[in-house]
Order: structure tokens, then sequence, then C-alpha cells
């Protein structure tokens, strides 16, 4: 009986270890988004580079992002925009208020985003809709990181060192 019960007690402290442990990595993730959204866009393959706005209000607005959910840094959302004039390809790096806002952001405006770009492109422009189709849409703690680019596997790849090495900077 003492060992079923020593048996138990491990199963429950591991499982409640798992579940502890479960959380996003990036929680603590502090980005310059500005800084971030360059250096990803600078490090990404693009037929037609994507040119960035410094309008983060305007961004907002243009991804119909509820600014009640972004993260400010000197009086303005934290936004980074790049988008394309030519094709759907873009960056954009969002900081919200919280994992929870990010994750509201991601599944919703951005999404959003992607199908109106994708069925837009669909009957104008087929040849662009394999990159919305493999768009990255990532949640990092309370951040929000969007590419759209021509080879959006190398991106994600990209995306995800440039993630760790600010992890460890921060």
């Amino acid at each position: 009986m003492k060992k079923l019960i020593a048996i138990a007690l491990v199963i429950v402290t591991c499982c409640a270890c798992i579940a502890g442990c479960g959380g996003d990595k990036y929680a603590d993730l502090k980005l310059d988004v500005n800084g971030f959204g360059r250096n990803l866009l600078g490090s990404s393959s693009f037929q037609y580079a994507p040119e960035a706005l410094d309008n983060p209000e305007f961004a907002a607005e243009t991804l119909k992002i509820d600014t009640a959910d972004l993260n400010t840094a000197d009086g303005k959302p934290e936004l980074f925009y790049s988008v394309s004039a030519s094709s759907p390809e873009a960056v954009f790096v969002i900081g919200a208020k919280d994992a929870a806002a990010a994750k509201k952001i991601s599944d919703g405006p951005i999404k959003d985003w992607i199908k109106v770009n994708r069925d837009g492109y669909a009957s104008y422009g087929p040849e662009q809709v394999p990159k919305l189709d493999s768009a990255i849409n990532r949640v990092a703690g309370r951040y929000v990181i969007v590419v759209v680019s021509s080879d959006n596997a190398a991106a994600k790849t990209k995306l995800t060192s440039l993630l760790d090495t600010a992890l460890s900077l921060s």
C-alpha cells in the first residue's frame, strides 16, 4: 500500500511539473519591435521587398487591431509594420499588452488579414497565394510576429534564431 501511495505521489508530482513547465519559453521576452522587425526584414528573402512604415497608429487601423490590446512605447503603439506594394510580402512585429492580448491579435486580426489577402490574390495573383498559405503568424510571449516572404520556411528558421538570441539578451 505504501508503494502504491509513493508511486501515485510521483505521478502527481510529475504531472504537476509538466503542466507548470508547459508555458511559453518567450514569456519574459523583451523586444525593440522596430529593431527586431528591421533585423527580420533584412534577413528574410522577398520577391518584392517590403517597406517599413513609421506610423503604428495607421498600421493598427489597417490591420484592424484594437489599440487597447497593444502595449505603448513613448506614447505610440508598439508595432513594426512593413508591407510590399507589389505582393502580399510583409513583416509585422506587434507588442501586445500581455500574452492573452497577443493570442487574441494573432487569432483574430492577423488571421483575418492573411485570409483577406489570400482571397484577393487568388483571383488576380494566384502565384502569390502559396506565400500566404505558409505565412508565419507566431506568438512569442506578448509579441505577435508575422512574416510573408518568398521562403517562409527559411524565414521561420531565422525567426526562431532571432527570438532565441533576443531571449538570451533579455
